[in-house]
């Protein structure tokens, strides 16, 4: 079985440090070598842990050395789930326990500070870093739990820690979701009357976990009632947005769908309309208060 974790990583002296290193992840993770100097930060005041911490080594887990030496994304997104942003939180010490039962993690281990765990996903498109993370901030928010925000960055570095017990799982699987911002220009699309509806719709179905796509059928009829009604944009970033709740989500086969949605030129895939949307989510219980729709689909 191959070992994802197996993987050689840019090693910093510092984050001040220009001049990088290497060091294989698992080796660095399981390694034993910083528990002096991470028992020592742990007992410091906190007013002098900053400055202290700001001077360890520390890697870049989303970046890996290839063969050429060059670096290219890992294929791994690092998380942090801190105490403070957590604090209401009453089994936040379990957490290690908890994230077991999250088949995507293939790591988790105490911070530096022992104030928080730091996390490792496998992710599918590398290329799509920050639209996956914002869709692990949405997965782990509806368990309850905070992440750091600033964890998006590609070169987000993670200080070197030292955890007794370090929670590794080699056969975690890939994270396939993906999420795109809500549009902030909305106005631009006031020639589509409906936009502001599908859009609450999907909201409603983000904030519900449903997946309304089940079945070949349905899931090309969404395509093209998104594609009919609203083009490339929005329609593309929707699609992906009811598509991601499915077990088989795979951003490049959504994506080459909803291409052969805008360029098919079947007259009956044409008639496809708005409505079959809004028909298929009523039929998983998801229907909009305000106006009456027309729930009539356009085509069986």
């Amino acid at each position: 079985m191959e070992n994802i974790l197996h993987i050689e990583v840019p090693l910093l002296k510092n984050v001040r440090d220009s001049a990088p290193a290497s060091v294989y992840l698992d080796a660095w993770l399981s390694s034993n070598e910083y528990k002096s100097v991470i028992e020592k930060l742990r007992a410091l005041p906190e007013e002098k842990q900053k400055e202290f911490k700001s001077n360890l080594p520390c890697i870049l887990p989303s970046l890996q050395i290839n063969k050429e030496g060059q670096t290219e994304h890992s294929g791994l997104i690092g998380v942090d789930v801190d105490f403070k942003d957590n604090a209401s939180a009453g089994n936040f010490k379990d957490l290690k326990k908890l994230v077991r039962l999250i088949d995507c993690v293939a790591c988790c281990i105490l911070s530096a500070r022992g104030e928080g765990y730091f996390l490792l996903i496998p992710i599918s498109n590398p290329d799509k870093h920050k639209e996956h993370f914002k869709s692990l901030e949405i997965d782990f928010a509806r368990c309850g739990i905070k992440i750091d925000p600033s964890c998006s960055d590609v070169s987000r570095k993670r200080f070197c820690t030292w955890d007794p017990e370090p929670y590794v799982n080699l056969k975690a699987k890939t994270y396939k979701k993906i999420a795109f911002t809500v549009l902030a220009t909305i106005d631009s699309y006031t020639d589509s009357p409906c936009i502001d509806r599908v859009e609450a719709l999907i909201i409603e179905i983000e904030d519900r976990v449903i997946d309304i796509t089940v079945g070949h059928g349905p899931w090309l009829r969404i395509g093209f009632a998104l594609a009919n009604t609203f083009g490339e944009d929005p329609g593309r970033e929707f699609f992906h947005r009811l598509s991601m709740w499915s077990d088989q989500y795979e951003a490049t086969n959504v994506d080459r769908q909803f291409t052969n949605c805008l360029k098919a030129q079947d007259p009956e895939k044409k008639k496809i309309h708005i409505n079959t949307l809004f028909y298929i989510a009523k039929e998983y219980g998801v229907i909009l208060s305000g106006p009456e729709v027309d729930f009539k689909e356009s085509l069986n």
